[in-house]
């Protein structure tokens, strides 16, 4: 079977492609918000981007450079393709390789942090969805009032990693304590092209299906941005499940932004080393309350997922009021981070090594 899977899909890029598939690009995200922001040169690379779409050919299993395309593009000038807004599975030093056969004259903007801890050759690091969520929300004033519920997670997409982590939750005594949302938006076909092999427990996805049509899952999809829900305003931690959790790559979708830009506590189930990066660019991730988030360290997802599960069993024990109240001045300190000019300057600094 795991033969088939490779000879019917490019492994590189059976991946995640939630928002890159379903818009164009002046449709995406961050393009909304430029304008206002001309004279940067991330905004200006984003203007002139071209998406993955114009470029591959989407027909073949390994999605090879279309020549032809590509040459169209390099008539208007330098070529900047899009490739920041989902995880792609390092497909991005792929395209590099396959565009130098062709130019010297292009940048792939990559979402992938790694890129960011080290750089390589017309890659540069876009932090695509920190930029979009500090441009379409306004830093709050955050204070140190109990919160109803001790943790969060919402979970849009039925991801393997995300159906594995809510299947084993929920047996959980605490679970109905938790602000715990997941819908039933399942294709099994996908998930399991999605998966790599040696994680995907067949008992896991049975269990899952059999409460498909239950009230335990939301119907449908919502792609949801905001911060308005409950789940950021009503809750001391959010349990972020991220888009990706590759050990290829360290992708940050909107999701996680999302705690800090709340004043919360977070906790990421997301690619070995995600928290890691948080806490090399200068966020507090409050090591001391959540054990230094050791399961970030682990590069088996199942295991991963236990270790998490067990860090939550001990918090469920214990009263964070006391705690939310006492980082106070550090919650807010990660907000005014994340707002501030230096910090989106570190973060965009490899946009400005190029000249279109």
């Amino acid at each position: 079977m795991y033969q088939l899977w490779l000879t019917l899909f490019n492994p590189k890029l059976i991946n995640y492609l939630e928002n890159s598939n379903q818009l164009n690009i002046p449709e995406q995200e961050l393009h909304r918000h430029v304008g206002a922001h001309s004279n940067k040169k991330w905004a200006q690379l984003c203007v002139k981007s071209v998406g993955q779409d114009r470029i591959f050919d989407k027909t073949k299993w390994n999605w090879p450079i279309d020549v032809e395309s590509v040459n169209a593009e390099l008539k208007k000038g330098p070529l900047v393709v899009l490739m920041a807004q989902d995880p792609f599975n390092n497909h991005e030093a792929d395209t590099v390789d396959q565009l130098s056969t062709i130019t010297n004259d292009f940048v792939v903007l990559s979402g992938n942090a790694r890129y960011f801890l080290d750089p390589k050759k017309h890659i540069c690091y876009m932090p695509y969805w920190y930029l979009t969520q500090k441009l379409k929300s306004a830093p709050i004033q955050i204070t140190g009032s109990p919160r109803p519920y001790t943790l969060s997670s919402l979970n849009g997409k039925s991801k393997y990693h995300r159906i594995e982590n809510f299947v084993k939750l929920r047996e959980k005594s605490y679970f109905k304590q938790l602000l715990f949302g997941m819908h039933n938006n399942f294709d099994i076909a996908q998930c399991k092209l999605e998966t790599q092999i040696e994680f995907w427990n067949s008992d896991i996805i049975d269990q899952f299906e059999s409460l498909l049509d239950s009230s335990e899952l939301q119907q449908g999809y919502i792609n949801d941005h905001s911060t308005v829900h409950p789940a950021y305003t009503d809750a001391y931690i959010n349990y972020v499940t991220e888009t990706s959790i590759r050990t290829t790559e360290i992708f940050c979708s909107e999701k996680t932004w999302k705690p800090f830009i709340s004043g919360q506590f977070g906790i990421w189930l997301s690619n070995p080393g995600h928290v890691e990066f948080l806490r090399a660019i200068g966020l507090d991730v409050f090591d001391d309350v959540f054990a230094d988030h050791a399961y970030d360290r682990e590069p088996n997802l199942n295991q991963r997922i236990d270790q998490i599960h067990m860090l939550i069993d001990s918090i469920m024990t214990t009263d964070l009021t006391s705690a939310y109240q006492d980082t106070l001045a550090r919650r807010q300190a990660n907000v005014d981070l994340f707002y501030s000019d230096d910090f989106e300057n570190l973060l965009t600094a490899q946009c400005e090594d190029y000249q279109l």
